[in-house]
């Protein structure tokens, strides 16, 4: 029904508690099928999903996190859905830098920084979400040289 649009029955089955991040046969949750999609009310059916606390750090298909996916595409406005999302699911402190690629290691940090994504950066900074500990570049000099002129230019502080 989500790759239809169909939200009134995505709506039922989420009311009659429908576990919302069982795969289908392929491995796609409800949420990848949404990331897969781009017809008619799969952003309305995607929020739907996640405010019924779908989880986005599920796998898509491609075998990448949901969460990763969105931070690679510099897709910002998703990235603020689903940080907002796993804050609200979690008792835990969240840090950025703690959720790794599943399919290169490397952080959501790190993939904001490489693609220039001074807006993520900044998105991060201002969710109090950087800690830096695990970004995953201290052993790639060239990038760690781009993080430090990215977060000049982005007013946060680095302390080596």
């Amino acid at each position: 029904y989500i790759s239809q649009g169909d939200i009134n029955k995505v709506s039922l089955l989420i009311k009659a508690g429908i576990n919302i991040d069982n795969v289908d046969r392929f491995g796609n949750s409800p949420l990848a099928i949404c990331n897969l999609s781009s017809g008619e009310n799969i952003k309305e059916i995607k929020q739907m999903l996640i405010d019924s606390g779908a989880n986005v750090l599920v796998k898509e298909v491609s075998g990448e996190i949901a969460f990763i996916s969105r931070v690679k595409d510099n897709d910002y406005k998703e990235v603020e859905i689903y940080i907002n999302s796993i804050k609200s699911n979690s008792d835990s402190i969240f840090e950025i830098d703690s959720i790794k690629s599943s399919i290169d290691n490397e952080s959501a940090l790190y993939h904001a920084v490489s693609r220039s994504n001074k807006k993520l950066i900044n998105l991060f900074k201002s969710r109090k979400l950087l800690t830096w500990r695990s970004a995953g570049i201290e052993n790639y000099r060239e990038t760690f040289n781009h993080l430090l002129i990215i977060c000049s230019s982005c007013e946060i502080p680095v302390y080596l």
